[in-house]
């Protein structure tokens, strides 16, 4: 599945924002391999923006950096390969084309339907 995580995700994991961390953090260790992540470029600037003013230059840089690691960066060229937007605010994304869905639900959608060995 190719997600967009929305910024409110990360920032969860990165500020350890309870009680949204332990939901936000499972989706990034989630063991899929068909699991592709997403994130705009203007998402990766109000991440470091709002780390750094709460953390640190250092902090913020070293968290993007590992975030980009996971994640791609998504052009608009890019949107329509997407299948979900993964989020906290799903009123924000009331009117999109794609599923959208919580970290939890975005789980519980990968377990529900894992292949059986």
């Amino acid at each position: 599945m190719k997600a967009l995580i929305d910024s409110n995700v990360i920032l969860d994991i990165g500020l350890r924002r309870d009680p949204f961390f332990e939901s936000a953090s499972q989706l990034f260790n989630y063991p899929e391999s068909r699991l592709q992540f997403y994130l705009t470029p203007s998402a990766c600037t109000d991440i470091y923006y709002i780390v750094r003013k709460e953390k640190g230059h250092q902090t913020a840089v070293e968290f993007l950096g590992d975030i980009l690691d996971t994640c791609e960066l998504c052009y608009m060229n890019k949107m329509v390969f997407l299948e979900a937007i993964v989020t906290r605010n799903k009123r924000d994304f009331s009117s999109s084309q794609l599923s959208v869905m919580t970290p939890a639900e975005l789980i519980n959608s990968l377990e529900q339907n894992k292949p059986s060995h």
